[in-house]
């Protein structure tokens, strides 16, 4: 059965406001803690800032979002695929923040927050997954039930 986009849409959004919030309260607590988010890539030094970690939270999983919307149409196998995609994503990106973080602070809170936006992802489809059946009833997205 396919599922609807709209379905879709709703958990994709509520997904980037609950990551770009997860993320942005791991960044705080780093900041108030004295972690400075500075990277290193190629012998260039940039500050990894409040703005970037919501930014970057939101488009990214609004670009998962379009992608489940397009691959939900064929069903939920193939969201099933999805969520795989989005834990191999959330791990391979997750090492440029090891590869080019200073101090093994900053490196473990940026690898958090990769791992929770895969992981909010993932639950998200989840969430459409076991919607599938009510794909008429988009305002009973959040409901635990499959019947």
């Amino acid at each position: 059965m396919a599922t609807s986009a709209r379905l879709i849409w709703k958990a994709g959004l509520l997904g980037a406001l609950l990551t770009a919030a997860a993320n942005f309260a791991i960044y705080e607590a780093g900041r108030l803690s004295g972690v400075r988010f500075g990277l290193h890539p190629d012998g260039f030094a940039a500050e990894v800032g409040a703005a970037q970690v919501i930014t970057t939270s939101l488009v990214t999983f609004a670009l998962g979002t379009a992608l489940a919307v397009l691959v939900g149409r064929r069903g939920i196998w193939q969201l099933r695929a999805l969520q795989a995609l989005g834990v191999a994503a959330a791990v391979v990106t997750a090492g440029a923040p090891l590869s080019m973080a200073e101090g093994s602070a900053s490196k473990l809170l940026l690898l958090l927050m990769h791992l929770v936006a895969g992981m909010a992802y993932v639950a998200v489809l989840e969430i459409v997954n076991r919607s599938g059946s009510k794909v008429d009833q988009p305002e009973r997205l959040l409901e635990g039930s499959t019947s």
